[in-house]
């Protein structure tokens, strides 16, 4: 989704198989996490987000990524056969 594109409860409900109810609490949660903004007897549209946010949400991304990478080599390390564990003490 685009955006500032408009979000129609009745087309997002169709599309995704779902009640308008549903829908419509969706994007009460995502107005409360900031990705979208409810206007009041207008709907609902996708927040526009500026250069800094997007710069700093990739940043943040490029961390925790990184640290979820390696945390999932130690892990697949450690079940090789005759490893042991990191976390194991050394003889």
């Amino acid at each position: 989704m685009a955006p500032a594109q408009r979000l129609v409860e009745n087309e997002l409900a169709e599309q995704f198989g779902v009640t308008r109810a549903s829908i419509r609490a969706a994007l009460i949660d995502l107005d409360a996490q900031g990705v979208v903004e409810r206007i009041r007897n207008r709907g609902s549209r996708v927040r526009v987000v500026t250069v800094d946010e997007a710069v700093a949400t990739t940043e943040c991304r490029m961390v925790l990524e990184g640290l979820c990478a390696a945390k999932a080599a130690v892990a697949a390390d450690d079940r090789r056969p005759g490893r042991r564990p990191a976390t194991a003490p050394r003889p």
